[in-house]
């Protein structure tokens, strides 16, 4: 059985409760577009697949799974006023902001694998600048803990998160890991796009 030579996490719903952090920065975020105009802060809501009420995410909420690019591309429509730069830039320094929850105690977690001699690597829909931020505030320097990032084309740039959607993690990871991959174990929650339990 080949040695496990490194571990690369998901960030947001793995690391982070995805509800308790991005429900907020969704709720922040729709009152400062909408500008006080109820009707839009529903239409934001709904684009960003939000429910105002409960303060949770629908399982189809386009917010989970897809970049900031796409996010905001969604919203624009509705936001004449801005560009898709600039609403990018407030969506980045939002989330930058926002108090992370963690779904464990992940200085010790991450703490006990990297002392077992693992490189931790991380693929992300987030922007870097937010991941980094957030990270760091558990205690994972990106720089020097992170493997080169995955990206949906495959490429690596050493000490990067990357912020590209993965249509094939198994596949990204044995191109761009740090390590020789010969098999390779991927887990992700049902209903999430290239999920399995076997190594290839």
């Amino acid at each position: 059985m080949p040695r496990i030579a490194g571990v690369i996490f998901d960030k947001d719903g793995t690391l982070f409760d995805f509800q308790s952090t991005w429900g907020l920065w969704s709720r922040r975020l729709i009152e400062v577009e909408s500008r006080g105009d109820p009707a839009l802060a529903a239409q934001l809501a709904e684009v960003l697949g939000y429910d105002l009420a409960t303060g949770r995410f629908r399982p189809d909420s386009l917010a989970i799974a897809h970049t900031t690019e796409t996010v905001a591309a969604a919203m624009l429509p509705l936001l004449p006023w801005t560009d898709g730069e600039s609403l990018r830039a407030r969506m980045d320094a939002l989330a930058a902001q926002v108090p992370q929850v963690e779904a464990a105690p992940l200085r010790e977690v991450l703490g006990r694998l990297k002392a077992m001699g693992l490189t931790l690597g991380l693929a992300t829909n987030d922007s870097e600048g937010p991941a980094r931020v957030h990270l760091a505030g558990a205690g994972w320097t990106i720089c020097s803990a992170l493997s080169p990032a995955m990206t949906a084309a495959g490429a690596a740039s050493p000490g990067r998160v990357s912020s590209s959607p993965l249509p094939n993690p198994r596949a990204s990871i044995r191109r761009t890991a740090p390590w020789s991959v010969t098999a390779c174990m991927i887990w992700l929650p049902p209903g999430r796009p290239g999920c399995g339990g076997s190594a290839s």
